[in-house]
């Protein structure tokens, strides 16, 4: 099972990843980031999620969250992500 992590996962590309991969057989979202939603439950900000995950938003830097994941997904305005990927590699 690869571990994956949604950088920016409350906007519409986050949103859209999630979508994908939570019902993933070979993917367990173990992260996913959202500095204005942290500590809130997915599926209490997109009711879609409710009863397909218990993953609640975190406010969790680069570091932290390349600790618990396998594969990381940038979902931040393309200016942002160009700033954050390398904290990544």
């Amino acid at each position: 099972m690869i571990k994956v992590g949604i950088f920016g996962g409350s906007g519409y590309t986050g949103q859209e990843l999630l979508r994908l991969l939570v019902g993933h057989p070979g993917v367990q979202v173990v992260a996913a980031t959202s500095r204005r939603f942290a500590g809130v439950p997915l599926a209490d900000v997109y009711p879609v999620f409710s009863g397909r995950t218990d993953l609640a938003y975190a406010d969790m830097g680069p570091e932290e969250m390349a600790g618990l994941c396998d594969v990381v997904f940038l979902a931040l305005p393309h200016g942002v992500s160009m700033e954050v990927a390398p904290q990544f590699l």
